[in-house]
Order: C-alpha cells, then sequence, then structure tokens
C-alpha cells in the first residue's frame, strides 16, 4: 500500500487513500502503517515525528489564518518533504479549520506543483487516519 501511496498515478494514489481510511474506520491501522512508510521513505527514513490530532492549541484567529499562507509559502520553496512532519502537520490542523482543506491543497499545487501537493495529501492522510483510528478504538 505504502508505494501505491507514492504512485505518480493519481487514481492509483487515491485509492490506496480511500483504502486507509476504509482500514481505520474498521480499526485496523494497516493504512496507517503504510502511510507511516511512504512518509519515511520520502523523508529519507530519518527519524521522524508526527502530530497528534486534538493537540492543537492556539490563541485567537491569527495563528489559523496565518497556518494557511506558512504552508504556501513552504511549498512555493519546496520545502514540505524538507521540514517536520509534525510541523507540516500542526500547520496544516490549525490551516484545516479556517480553509477547505481541498482549496488549500489546489493552492499548494498551484505554487509548489504536484511533489508538494504530495506531501500536503499524504501528511493530511495521515490525521484524518489517525483521528478515525482513535475515534474507531473509542468506540471498542
Amino acid at each position: 500500500m505504502a508505494q501505491d501511496l507514492l504512485s505518480e498515478d493519481q487514481g492509483r494514489r487515491e485509492q490506496a487513500i480511500v483504502r486507509a481510511r476504509e482500514k481505520a474506520r474498521r480499526g485496523n491501522d494497516v493504512g496507517l502503517k503504510a502511510l507511516e512508510e511512504a512518509i519515511r521513505h520520502r523523508c529519507l527514513n530519518e527519524p521522524i515525528e508526527f502530530h497528534q490530532p486534538g493537540t492543537l492549541v492556539t490563541r485567537g484567529l491569527e495563528p489559523l489564518v496565518n497556518a494557511s499562507g506558512q504552508l504556501i509559502e513552504l511549498a512555493r520553496d519546496q520545502l514540505l518533504w524538507k521540514r517536520s512532519p509534525k510541523e507540516i502537520q500542526r500547520l496544516y490542523s490549525a490551516a484545516s479549520s479556517v480553509t477547505s482543506p481541498l482549496l488549500l491543497l489546489g493552492e499548494i499545487r498551484k505554487v509548489g506543483g504536484a511533489d508538494q501537493a504530495l506531501a500536503l495529501q499524504l501528511l493530511g492522510t495521515h490525521l484524518i487516519v489517525q483521528a478515525t483510528l482513535i475515534a474507531s478504538q473509542a468506540r471498542g
């Protein structure tokens, strides 16, 4: 599944994302592990940390609004894969609370290209799959 998540074929990649999310809804962490493997591969297997869903703390709207701009700037400079996944995910969480993730992804693709959009797509999906697994475990 990790190879499918990194595929240049958008349809194949999207199918892998759907499978990862479906598995998470059933409480299966295979998709999360595949996402982490794919992300580690793109981060050159460096030790990495991931942002935990539900841990975003901000004061006021300004940090939330600025997060989109920061992500766009990082994408323009081709840095989304070069920064800590935890940092990018934290910014994505903040940005997603005030803007549509799909609009943000489109803007990232426009300024940074397909590779930067892939970074945001996989890191964002990782957060969604984590949150889904947490909710699935809570339901028991």
